[in-house]
């Protein structure tokens, strides 16, 4: 009986048990968020075609990671035993658990950055046995389990700091928290299209590792890292199971190329291995007839109703993620904004002479024609705007043609599109020329298209913009 034991705390299947929120895992993670430490539950680290999983993962910006074996053993079932090594067990100093762990991990830092990472330390979950009843065991085990080591289910949080900051002394050249966690977890970094790097959040996280069945609703907002999310929900779902057949669905071609872009950069820079065959990144018109067995509509409220209840329809389970109704509820949500709040001036008068003037201020001071979007309402505008702009600037504007490839276009230059074809596309100076009888929800969006300043021109006809408050936005 004693060393079928001794082999499940040591052995890999161990590391499959998932961890309840029990009491000793609420210590840890309150521990965890007291001192500003990254706690994974369930941990899985994909690397090529290979998962490692985790009971148990901490991140200490200022230490390394912590490994957590999760054990359910009672006292009554080891008070008669007696513990000696075996030969699985590493007895070198700070570590308790297979090396194969460590050397999953370090080879994963080693192929992305080049280097072997940061320190990995060992620690037990003793969910069923208290420091008393373990200090009863027969002597051996204290050899074997370290108590420095092993949380037990008496420990108080100030106990379980103790043991891990006493696993090492604070690190000044360690990697940074970000560094680590997206080097481990594919589905946890996101790579935006300036190849941007930062990790997901806490909402994020929980729609990505959610196990989700039926029609599923996503309350989101504007710049909440939807787009993000939904791309590495799709990437998890196929490394947990690549026969899936996942389908993305985007409003336009250009929206779908650019994610197709961020698909490729993020699997590249994770080092996993990906059959992108099975992932397909769609617009609803190409959507029909196609086989998906799970199914995530992005920018659900920019669709046609039409198309919604169609996917709905299909019985599949499906994401959609949509903009906040109120007559909804909903279990997950996005509503924190990561683009950095752009100015937004309200200018009234001549929408042409007022576009010309400010692009002509704009490029007086060096700013780059690439970095211009004009967002109109009208196909007549957009050649209008073209005929008459050369009267006021050198540049020679660049029409978006959203059924065409980006590769395939010159974007060099001031770009003017419709409203409905920048979806996922921004710059840094936006003019929105004159909008017309655009629905009240698509403001916040297209104000959201500028990373710095938003132009919002109109003329006396116009009757949405006069009661906008810029200030709202």
């Amino acid at each position: 009986m004693f060393s079928s034991l001794i082999s499940s705390l040591f052995s890999k299947n161990s590391n499959t048990l998932k961890v309840p929120d029990s009491i000793l895992v609420k210590k840890v993670q309150e521990c965890a968020h007291e001192n500003f430490l990254y706690l994974f539950k369930d941990a899985k680290i994909f690397h090529h075609a290979e998962l490692l999983e985790i009971p148990l993962l901490l991140v200490d910006p200022k230490r390394g990671i912590y490994i957590f074996e999760y054990k359910t053993w009672c006292y009554h079932e080891i008070k008669d035993l007696k513990a000696s090594k075996t030969s699985q067990q590493d007895s070198s100093k700070n570590s308790l658990a297979f090396e194969s762990k460590h050397d999953y991990i370090k080879k994963r830092f080693n192929e992305v950055l080049n280097n072997d990472g940061t320190d990995i330390y060992n620690f037990v979950l003793m969910e069923n046995l208290t420091k008393e009843e373990f200090e009863h065991l027969d002597s051996s085990f204290q050899e074997f389990i370290p108590q420095s080591k092993t949380l037990f289910s008496s420990d108080s949080i100030e106990d379980i700091k103790h043991k891990l900051f006493g696993a090492s002394e604070e690190k000044s050249d360690i990697l940074d928290a970000e560094s680590i966690i997206s080097t481990l977890f594919v589905q946890n970094i996101i790579i935006d299209n300036e190849n941007h790097i930062r990790i997901t959040s806490d909402e994020q996280n929980a729609i990505i590792e959610h196990e989700f069945s039926g029609i599923n609703y996503i309350s989101t907002r504007n710049c909440s890292g939807k787009t993000s999310t939904i791309l590495l929900k799709a990437i998890y779902e196929h490394l947990l199971n690549r026969e899936k057949n996942i389908s993305i669905v985007q409003p336009t071609y250009i929206a779908c190329e650019l994610l197709k872009q961020r698909l490729l950069n993020t699997v590249e820079h994770a080092i996993v291995e990906v059959d992108f065959s099975k992932i397909s990144i769609i617009t609803p018109h190409d959507f029909k007839n196609k086989k998906s067995d799970f199914i995530l509509v992005d920018d659900a409220s920019m669709l046609d109703k039409k198309f919604i209840d169609y996917i709905i329809g299909m019985k599949k389970d499906t994401l959609v993620f949509e903009e906040h109704d109120p007559t909804k509820i909903y279990r997950f949500t996005l509503d924190k904004c990561y683009r950095s709040k752009s100015t937004i001036e309200l200018l009234h008068g001549n929408p042409y002479a007022l576009t010309f003037l400010n692009l002509q201020r704009l490029l007086e001071k060096n700013i780059d024609a690439k970095d211009i979007l004009i967002i109109t309402t009208d196909d007549d505008d957009k050649y209008k705007i073209i005929e008459d702009l050369s009267s006021f600037v050198e540049d020679t504007p660049t029409i978006l043609d959203p059924f065409d490839t980006l590769n395939n276009q010159d974007l060099e230059h001031i770009l003017i599109a419709n409203y409905d074809e920048v979806f996922d596309f921004s710059r840094d100076y936006v003019f929105v020329f004159n909008p017309r009888d655009i629905e009240a929800n698509l403001f916040n969006f297209i104000f959201s298209r500028a990373n710095k300043k938003t132009f919002v021109i109109y003329d006396d006809d116009n009757k949405q913009i006069g009661n906008i408050d810029a200030e709202n936005f």
